[in-house]
Order: structure tokens, then C-alpha cells, then sequence
């Protein structure tokens, strides 16, 4: 083989993975249209736009500030609409898919290109990346931000360097600055790192998990004083809502109860393709490849899932099954490899 043709090879790999996640905005775009009427636009969507109107204000009354945030910068690209905010929601879809392919990718390094396929295919069978991620708000925002935050953790675990660390550290801040239910993930990612022998041992000796908390603060740091400030109103926004759901709802233990048994179910669409293709590729006597991660990845799927219900249950919560959107997003990650 020429020099050429293999220093060509790095470039090709880059333009099918570009026409690939070009593939997948578009089909993302299409979903959000399809599926909604032309012009509608929910009222979660709504007040965000609201508040991205109000400035760079480092907090509002229900909810911490990156979505306004990223809202008002997507504002300035496209003039804010329907149209606009459908192709930001696909845009938001697009880095969903490209993380977990990455993820994928991490878990087995000699076949990149046939594991990112196969994750693609499955993660279009999981609703929560696909139909319930159509209406943009500050649930389905965390799609592209928890596994972006998982990508950033794993890399740093891996091969714990400084700049890893920050990294992580940035990435974890955005996506409690989206939503604080985050902090349920970054609870997953200090289990994942001890579970993780010897990966932990080397990792915690580095630079890497103090360079990630010094980022973290830093970047967190307007709004904990905003916080400050405003007595905590947003941070205790979930817990009011719970205590004032109505009656009928359902809340505490058996709100819980329904998050544990719905929340998985609607992964069920995944379980399905994945055994019918499992069950045809299988080779006998082969041995079953697993992720290089698959223990971590297990471990920040469960922790946040498990600690849901409990927070559910035990502060008196209506926990809906939307809460549940990003925790499920990196099983295609798993099941491709």
C-alpha cells in the first residue's frame, strides 16, 4: 500500500463519519417535523425561550440556566421559530448519537466501524433518544450531556491525565447547570471510578479527579452564588412541585413503584432488536467480546436509575417516567460490542 493512499485512510474515516452524523440530523429533523403540527411549539419549550430573552442571568426560579443559555446563543445562528427550534432539537439528537458512538468505540478499538453502526441502529430502537427527545426541554437536553459527561469520565478513567480531568469536570458542570437530577450521574461516576480495580487506583493517584473538581467549582461557581442569593429557589423546585402534586397523582413509594417497573420498560423496543440480532450473529464456541468499560457503564446506568426511585419515594415525589430519559442512553453502546 502507498504512503498516499495510507495517509488518506485517517481522512476517509473522517468524512464517512461526518456524512453518517449528517445521516442522522437529518433523519433527527424529519422525526421532530413528522411528529409534531407544523408551527407548535410546547410550552416547556416556550418558557425557556422566555427566559433565554431575559439575558445571561445565572439562574431562574425553576431551573438552573444552560438551556436559556444554549437557547440565546442558538438565537443568534437562526432566528428563534419553529423551524429553528426543531433543527436545535435534532442538533441535540445528532450529539446523542455521536457520544454513544464514541462510547462504543471505546469498548472495543479494533472494530470502530462496524460497533458505531450497529449502536446506531440500536439507539434508534430506544424511544428515550428518539420520540420522547422531540420536545426540547430541560429532560431531553441531558440526552447529549450525559453521555458526552459518561465520554468525558471514561477517557479520564482510562488514562487519567490533567486535561482529562478539566474536561470531565466542564462536561459535568454543563449537565447540572441543564438540570440538577445530573447530580444522580455524578453519584454514578464516583461509584464507576471506585468499582473500577485497578483503573481507580491509578486514576485517583493523578492529577485528573482533583483537576476535575477544581473545573467543576470553577465553573459552577455564578450559579452557586446566584444560588446563594435567591435562598435556593431552584434547587428546591422539584421537591415543592412533589408536594404540591395533586391528590389523584400518584406519589411517594408508589410513585416510585411505577418509575421502577415503566422506566425500563420503555427499553424494551432495544431488549427486542438486540436478541434478534444477537441470537442470529451468535457464533457457537466463540467467545462473548464484552465492553472494555462494561462494568463502569453498568455501574452509571443503575446508580442514577436506583437512586431516582428513591429520591421519589422517600421526599414524596410524582416521579414521571420523562425523568428516566438520558439514564438508559449508553446500553446501545454496550450491546453493539
Amino acid at each position: 500500500m502507498s504512503i498516499a493512499a495510507t495517509a488518506d485512510r485517517p481522512m476517509l474515516k473522517h468524512v464517512g463519519t461526518v456524512a453518517v452524523l449528517a445521516a442522522v440530523f437529518a433523519g433527527a429533523l424529519v422525526l421532530t417535523l413528522a411528529l409534531r403540527p407544523w408551527g407548535f411549539v410546547h410550552h416547556d419549550t416556550s418558557e425557556v425561550v422566555m427566559w433565554a430573552q431575559s439575558g445571561w442571568v445565572a439562574g431562574f426560579w425553576k431551573h438552573p440556566p444552560f438551556l436559556p443559555w444554549l437557547t440565546r446563543l442558538w438565537s443568534g445562528v437562526m432566528p428563534m421559530g419553529p423551524l429553528s427550534l426543531s433543527l436545535l432539537t435534532a442538533l441535540n439528537m445528532t450529539m446523542c448519537a455521536a457520544a454513544v458512538q464514541q462510547i462504543a468505540a471505546l469498548g472495543d478499538p479494533e472494530r470502530r466501524g462496524a460497533t458505531r453502526g450497529l449502536t446506531l441502529l440500536l439507539l434508534a430502537c430506544l424511544p428515550y433518544a428518539t420520540f420522547m427527545a422531540i420536545k426540547l426541554n430541560h429532560n431531553t437536553i441531558l440526552i447529549s450531556l450525559w453521555p458526552l459527561t459518561t465520554l468525558a469520565f471514561l477517557r479520564a478513567l482510562d488514562k487519567p491525565t490533567a486535561l482529562r480531568g478539566i474536561l470531565f469536570g466542564i462536561a459535568a458542570a454543563a449537565a447540572v447547570l441543564a438540570k440538577y437530577y445530573s447530580l444522580l450521574l455524578l453519584a454514578g461516576c464516583v461509584a464507576a471510578s471506585v468499582a473500577s480495580m485497578p483503573r481507580a487506583w491509578r486514576f485517583y493517584r493523578s492529577a485528573a479527579p482533583y483537576m476535575t473538581i477544581v473545573a467543576f467549582v470553577v465553573a459552577l461557581a455564578p450559579h452557586l452564588l446566584w444560588l446563594m442569593e435567591n435562598q435556593g429557589s431552584s434547587a428546591k423546585f422539584p421537591f415543592v412541585v412533589g408536594a404540591n402534586a395533586l391528590a389523584s397523582e400518584a406519589r411517594g413509594p408508589l410513585a416510585a413503584l411505577k418509575f421502577a417497573v415503566l422506566a425500563p420498560a420503555v427499553v424494551l423496543p432495544l431488549l427486542i432488536l438486540f436478541g434478534l440480532l444477537w441470537r442470529h450473529a451468535r457464533v457457537e464456541g466463540e467467545p462473548t467480546r464484552v465492553h472494555r468499560f462494561e462494568r463502569e457503564v453498568l455501574v452509571l446506568t443503575l446508580v442514577p436509575y436506583v437512586l431516582t426511585a428513591l429520591f421519589i419515594a422517600a421526599f414524596n415525589m410524582h416521579g414521571p417516567v420523562v425523568w428516566a430519559i438520558p439514564v438508559f442512553l449508553c446500553l446501545p453502546a454496550l450491546a453493539a460490542v
